[in-house]
């Protein structure tokens, strides 16, 4: 992003190296931009090439949590963060908040963080359905009761930057997200992870399933 800026680039374009976007996907996100001043603009991506589950894209602030919003063909739909997938965004975005900060989140969360407070800054965040990726789900997001990922790999998981659980990085990441509340996804983090782990030693995981589908049940009605 800094070589492009110094070069005089209108817009910076996010590709992950494991996304395949598809035919017009890029030119759709440039185009939107250019026609939406002050916005940055993700493409909705997919498992797959039949673009049935979305994986990656616009996110909603939850309490204390994010969840993804998908957006289908002739969608555009507004959210409060993105992930970094596949993202157009404008040259006036590092005029007014620098760039990203690499020097706290060199890796994991970073993404979230940009656009959050880009949108705190007064631009759109959006989420363009008809500009299509893929990018299969990474198996350390798919959850500690859903993945065949051993427990131990989760607790391993905790040295590195690409992990959630690298605990500097989810520190510094829960209080710039999340302000002083950021103390309790912060260690409920941790906390989950021990309980999991005990759940998985004692439990076929079948049944770890069934008690997550009702937990979540019970959070939606409160």
């Amino acid at each position: 992003m800094q070589a492009a800026y110094e070069e005089g680039a209108d817009y910076f374009l996010w590709l992950n190296d494991d996304v395949i976007p598809a035919a017009g996907a890029i030119a759709t996100l440039v185009n939107y931009c250019e026609h939406h001043p002050r916005c940055l603009a993700s493409a909705q991506c997919y498992a797959s090439t039949d673009f049935n589950q979305p994986t990656y894209g616009g996110q909603m602030r939850y309490r204390f949590s994010t969840r993804l919003i998908a957006a289908g063909d002739g969608e555009v739909l507004a959210c409060d963060c993105l992930s970094g997938n596949l993202v157009c965004l404008p040259r006036s975005v590092v005029d007014d908040l620098g760039f990203p900060p690499a020097d706290i989140l060199p890796h994991c969360s970073a993404d979230i963080v940009y656009t959050w407070e880009a949108k705190k800054a007064g631009y759109d965040v959006k989420v363009v359905g008809d500009a299509k990726a893929v990018c299969e789900l990474n198996p350390l997001l798919e959850g500690w009761s859903s993945s065949a990922i051993p427990m131990l790999d989760w607790w391993r998981s905790m040295g590195s930057y690409r992990s959630s659980l690298h605990v500097p990085t989810n520190w510094r990441f829960c209080l710039r997200f999340y302000g002083w509340q950021g103390i309790y996804p912060f260690c409920r983090s941790y906390i989950m992870l021990t309980g999991f782990t005990l759940l998985r030693a004692i439990l076929p995981i079948s049944i770890v399933k069934q008690l997550k589908r009702v937990k979540d049940r019970i959070s939606e009605k409160f």
